[in-house]
């Protein structure tokens, strides 16, 4: 298995391998040198190898320069060579074809599986809307949408239901329309890819997803969507936590039901001081009780997190908040006194709060994000849109829609609705189920 090194990619790779393992399968992560996976936090069983070099882990203080598609390049163009003696020494040791489980990203390895005789099935980490995107991008600059109403147009996209013109995804501002478009255009291809794994559901893609398998892709090739996955794996009945999150999660033993907004952006966002300082009055004047991450690099200029919060926020919070620098998410989430989340709009957070019946505050940043905001709040209905820049009035008045306000109940209970649809699709007999019992045979058959 082979997983793009960031952790929003990583996470449901390893967890479609725990599922896989739990089948009967046995398990190697072939994996770059840059941010490698931990071995002791995950199954005993099995083996991780590390990809060198990966032309990039030596490069780390440049990642933000280089952007996904210059990552991606770098490891296309050094990775094939150390996973193809990888995979001659696993069926050297073991005399058995492997079968090739990669991350989209790492399209790499597609070309040394077939080289080598090995099938290989890809692995999607986002939502299939976004996917749909890569595909539309090409008609769209075809009749000259694309750049100039690419980042601030409202109108909507044709061919792409409840997405409008500056909801596309892009990666980097300073990346060139046409280098986006190569880059789109290689992700998106299956080229000989023997099936698409998903983490997603027909429950909440139904339709994306049949586009895609009638319009995009192969006709033989088989798509399983199997996800949201983490609901998939038992989480450890103890899990090893510090002073700080067990502080934490005493606070929300301490909770009403449904009362807590949990606020987190995920490890890479970056919002700006003069930004922070209205998020932090706005959450403060909404008399919500709340449980907020301010990771170290949240904010823009600041590496640590002990001096950000404004003078006078703690006085008026007093004790219906909690601030931590970082939080066992699935925990807090899954908590029965969180009642709302306000979210990147990563797919792993998205599918966790979906998962946990919990609606959500979307404020996206870059790639991916602003179409799952759009699926989220337009698609299900299960959230509300917070603008980049809103001031400290918005900003309470959307806290407290999503939380306590009338005009929010609908929301709240979408997303109670949602939760039972997606959790029986796991169930025996539902989609989801029925999906992965699939992918066991068809790999197994590989």
């Amino acid at each position: 298995m082979v997983p793009f090194p960031i952790q929003g990619h990583i996470t449901p790779m390893l967890q479609l391998a725990t599922i896989l393992h739990s089948k009967g399968f046995p398990i190697t992560i072939a994996h770059p040198v840059l941010n490698a996976p931990n071995p002791s936090d995950y199954h005993p069983d099995f083996k991780f190898v590390a990809l060198q070099p990966d032309g990039v882990s030596d490069r780390s203080n440049h990642l933000f320069t280089l952007g996904v598609g210059g990552v991606v390049e770098l490891l296309a163009a050094n990775c094939p060579a150390p996973f193809k003696e990888a995979l001659g020494k696993m069926m050297d040791e073991d005399g058995n074809k492997p079968c090739v489980i990669y991350d989209g990203l790492m399209y790499f390895a597609e070309g040394v599986g077939k080289e080598m005789g090995i099938p290989s099935l890809v692995l999607r980490t986002s939502c299939a809307a976004n996917l749909l995107t890569y595909h539309v991008f090409p008609q769209l600059r075809e009749k000259g949408h694309l750049p100039e109403q690419y980042s601030t147009s409202s109108e909507p996209v044709p061919g792409l239901p409840n997405l409008r013109y500056k909801d596309l995804p892009s990666y980097t501002t300073n990346w060139p329309i046409e280098a986006q478009l190569d880059f789109f255009a290689t992700v998106r291809q299956t080229r000989s890819a023997t099936a698409v794994i998903w983490n997603t559901s027909t429950t909440l893609e139904s339709s994306s997803l049949s586009i895609i398998h009638q319009n995009h892709t192969v006709p033989q090739i088989p798509i399983f969507p199997v996800g949201p996955f983490h609901k998939q794996i038992l989480q450890p009945k103890t899990e090893t936590l510090t002073d700080e999150q067990t502080s934490a999660l005493a606070f929300l033993d301490q909770q009403p039901p449904k009362s807590v907004l949990y606020i987190s952006f995920g490890s890479v966002a970056v919002v700006t001081p003069a930004e922070f300082q209205e998020m932090a009055w706005g959450i403060a004047n909404s008399g919500q009780r709340f449980f907020w991450v301010v990771r170290p690099g949240l904010v823009f200029g600041s590496a640590t997190t002990d001096t950000l919060l404004p003078e006078g926020f703690s006085e008026k919070t007093g004790e219906r908040g909690k601030v931590v620098k970082w939080a066992p998410q699935r925990k807090v989430l899954g908590h029965a006194a969180v009642g709302g989340f306000w979210t990147h709009c990563g797919w792993n957070s998205t599918l966790e709060a979906v998962a946990d019946g919990v609606p959500m505050m979307c404020r996206p940043w870059f790639a991916d994000q602003p179409v799952i905001a759009r699926q989220v709040i337009d698609g299900w209905g299960v959230g509300v849109e917070m603008k980049k820049d809103m001031g400290k009035e918005e900003i309470e008045k959307v806290i407290r829609r999503l939380m306590v306000d009338a005009d929010g109940e609908g929301i709240r209970k979408n997303a109670l609705e949602l939760k039972k649809k997606v959790l029986g699709s796991l169930a025996e007999g539902g989609s989801g189920f029925d999906g992965l019992n699939q992918l066991v045979e068809f790999i197994g058959s590989c």
